[in-house]
């Protein structure tokens, strides 16, 4: 979670997604409702409208949460503050699924426009103003805030959402690294020229702060995209091995994981590479070697949940009965399934084969049942879940194939 989340608390959770709201919020909500006091009659106009602005805004980012899920993305939380709204998603690192994620919270203000824009000119048209000012008022600023929305979040500037957009466009054709570097750099130009209008022209206190946060968020989106470019050999050498290695092409994947291993020294490519060349060498048959790697992995990051899980798979299921631990599994791969809170089916089937190496077949069974029951994990897994299943039924453990797995 962003930095920003400390001093919220948590309003409402829909659909697996918790709403924070910041304690700023509350402030500024006051004074801005304070300042608009005469644009109705009742207050509780203002309040409404207040509300109102960011319930479009909750929708939006509702819009890139589960656009987020959709492409087989985390997004689980949305925190609402005073410049609007930010959901924590975190889409798979390719441009097509980032393109949907943040293109679908302006999609959300493209549906709400004709519910919005529709009453407003209905209530302009049969002299609502008149008769009832405050409801016509409502409706004119709910249609002029949608739209604001809209037109500012498709503005090219990094971070709203039409320079993520720009970025996600250009990562098709320039690579990640430079995308970002480039969105960043125009985000930074951009903002500084509002400061400078906002400062010296408009006087403006708001849209100096808000010019400030994009300032900012681009500035780190350049420097992100700086790191990116830096790693990007890495993460060629990365993707090589990783599709040697699914297209069956062990020895090959190895070689990959073997030359960045050689040649880098950063920590998290290590970790990387030493984890991806533990679970291939596990395909080869060579136990020992994989079990290494992945002890390698974690002392270089001891927090990473897949040296985690895939340590303790070989630990519980490697035929070689001099290298399985039962009770060093359950605890790695207890470790794997708190870190991805209990919600990665491959970490639960891990802690199930641990269980059940450990004699605890009971426990194995609602593991595995746990597993088996996300749809995604069945469709690759149905075979060997299915027989594990079996096997923990009988009260037998699971055993890698001799030949390597």
């Amino acid at each position: 979670m962003n930095s920003l989340t400390n001093g919220s608390f948590r309003l409402f959770r829909v659909a697996g997604i918790q709403v924070y709201l910041h304690w700023s919020w509350l402030v500024i909500a006051a004074v801005e409702i304070e300042m608009r006091a005469r644009a109705y009659h009742a207050m509780v106009w203002n309040v409404i409208e207040y509300l109102a602005l960011f319930g479009i805004v909750l929708l939006h980012e509702f819009g890139h949460a589960l656009a987020c899920r959709q492409v087989g993305g985390k997004a689980d939380s949305i925190m609402l503050w005073p410049l609007g709204g930010i959901a924590y998603v975190q889409p798979p690192p390719r441009p097509g699924a980032v393109l949907w994620t943040i293109a679908a919270g302006p999609l959300v203000n493209v549906v709400l426009a004709p519910f919005t824009i529709v009453p407003a000119v209905i209530a302009f048209k049969g002299g609502l103003s008149e008769t009832q000012p405050d409801v016509a008022q409502f409706l004119y600023a709910l249609a002029f805030m949608n739209s604001c929305l809209l037109v500012l979040n498709m503005l090219p500037i990094y971070p709203l959402d039409g320079g993520q957009i720009l970025q996600a466009l250009l990562w098709f054709v320039i690579g990640r690294g430079r995308s970002m570097m480039v969105a960043g750099f125009i985000g930074l130009a951009a903002a500084g020229v509002v400061i400078v209008l906002a400062v010296v022209d408009l006087q403006d206190t708001w849209l100096t702060i808000f010019a400030l946060f994009v300032a900012w968020q681009a500035w780190r989106g350049f420097r992100i995209g700086m790191a990116l470019q830096k790693m990007q050999p890495s993460v060629d050498g990365i993707n090589q091995g990783v599709a040697a290695f699914r297209e069956g092409r062990h020895d090959e994947a190895a070689a990959h994981f073997t030359r960045l291993i050689d040649k880098t020294k950063d920590p998290g490519v290590l970790a990387t590479a030493f984890t991806n060349r533990g679970l291939t060498e596990s395909r080869r048959g060579n136990w020992q070697q994989a079990i290494d790697d992945y002890r390698e992995a974690l002392r270089l990051q001891p927090k990473y949940a897949n040296a985690h899980n895939n340590l303790a798979w070989l630990l519980a299921t490697c035929p070689d009965s001099r290298l399985r631990n039962g009770q060093e599994a359950v605890d790695l791969a207890t470790w794997a399934c708190e870190a991805t809170q209990w919600r990665s089916p491959n970490c639960l089937g891990t802690l199930a084969a641990a269980c059940a190496e450990m004699g605890d077949f009971t426990q194995a069974l609602n593991l595995q049942e746990r597993a088996n029951s996300d749809p995604k994990y069945w469709q690759v897994y149905s075979r060997t879940a299915a027989e594990r299943m079996q096997l923990y039924e009988q009260g037998r453990p699971y055993r890698l194939p001799l030949q390597g797995g």
